[in-house]
């Protein structure tokens, strides 16, 4: 059977969110092929999309992705030994070490009922998106490395920043999903959603299946934090393209892609830095407001730039009696956002 080399690449990488860099259970930096379905898993997501290809297996991901992109050919066969899979085009062919065994515990993952599917909101990806900005790398705050989907609102806070939108989500009850697991559901056309013991499953109109683990842990109160009462200022667009070649240097800090923001009288500085070096640009401001500094990935900064007027509150006196940074506000009709400057418990 011949198979469109490109939609063969389309699959895959469809699912290459459940693939795992190092093998942190078995085969989970390998594509499973069984009955007519292509699957991965690295413990924390499961992905399953049809495939073209009609093989049983495990094959490491990352070489059969190189080898389709590099070969010349529009379609391929494939086919399958006692221990390879064999691609093949029109003067050319290569085999890839299979495994006939499936060891990928992806039973572990329980699967949706059919009558159990209900539509997500329309806004739920865009929100998705813009939640991701804020969520936390610190292992030892579990509950903020975690995006929180109340039955009202979806919500993130790394500690120094949050991001609220408010919806109607479906869950019953609020759960927990790790963030850099639900970065790809905003990404893959998701329509509807299932919940199940410990997971909560997304599915696209092409069938893909999107399955993530889920926690039902105690999340921080931030609804005080979203109560500011300050001054009303507009940040300039210009700091967008600022923040595009600042993000040239802190695109490097790969698990942590931020930049710093500074505000106050009457300027706003934006700086990426990384190892490799740093760009920093300052742009004047309509009127001079508290000092308030902060990181913000720069995906977000976009989004809020989008609705430049925002509230400046100033900050009030510490322990010590000296002023603290204040805090900025951002409302859309999508999200709200605020700088919360270290006041989240862990």
């Amino acid at each position: 059977m011949e198979i469109d080399k490109d939609t063969l690449i389309r699959n895959l990488e469809s699912v290459s969110a459940g693939l795992s860099p190092r093998e942190v259970i078995e085969q989970s930096s390998c594509f499973v092929f069984k009955d007519g379905q292509v699957q991965t898993f690295n413990d924390e997501i499961c992905c399953t999309a049809v495939c073209m290809m009609q093989v049983t297996g495990a094959v490491s991901a990352a070489p059969l992705l190189s080898l389709l992109k590099k070969i010349p050919d529009e379609t391929i066969t494939a086919e399958q030994t006692d221990s390879e899979l064999v691609i093949m085009g029109k003067r050319r062919k290569a085999g890839l070490r299979m495994e006939k065994e499936i060891l990928l515990p992806v039973d572990n993952v329980e699967t949706p009922k059919d009558s159990g599917w209900q539509k997500l909101s329309e806004t739920f990806a865009d929100a998705i998106g813009v939640v991701c900005g804020s969520i936390s790398n610190d292992q030892n705050r579990f509950s903020l490395t975690c995006i929180h989907i109340h039955p009202e609102w979806i919500e993130s806070c790394d500690g120094f920043q949050l991001t609220r939108c408010t919806m109607s989500t479906g869950v019953a009850k609020s759960i927990l999903v790790r963030g850099k697991a639900m970065r790809q559901v905003g990404q893959l056309g998701m329509i509807e959603f299932c919940e199940t013991g410990s997971w909560i499953h997304f599915r696209n109109d092409s069938g893909l299946v999107l399955s993530v683990r889920k926690y039902v842990e105690e999340y921080p109160d931030l609804s005080g934090l979203l109560s500011i009462d300050g001054v009303k200022t507009e940040l300039p667009k210009g700091i967008v393209e600022a923040a595009e070649i600042a993000e040239i240097f802190s695109a490097d800090n790969v698990d942590q892609n931020q930049v710093s923001v500074e505000l106050g009288r009457g300027r706003v500085r934006v700086k990426g830095e990384s190892t490799s070096g740093w760009y920093s640009e300052t742009r004047k401001m309509k009127e001079s407001v508290q000092s308030v500094k902060f990181m913000i990935d720069p995906k977000l900064l976009k989004e809020i730039v989008k609705h430049p007027t925002c509230e400046i509150q100033e900050g009030k006196a510490g322990t010590d009696d000296k002023p603290t940074i204040g805090r900025l506000k951002v409302v859309t009709e999508l999200f709200e956002y605020v700088t919360c400057l270290g006041s989240v418990e862990k």
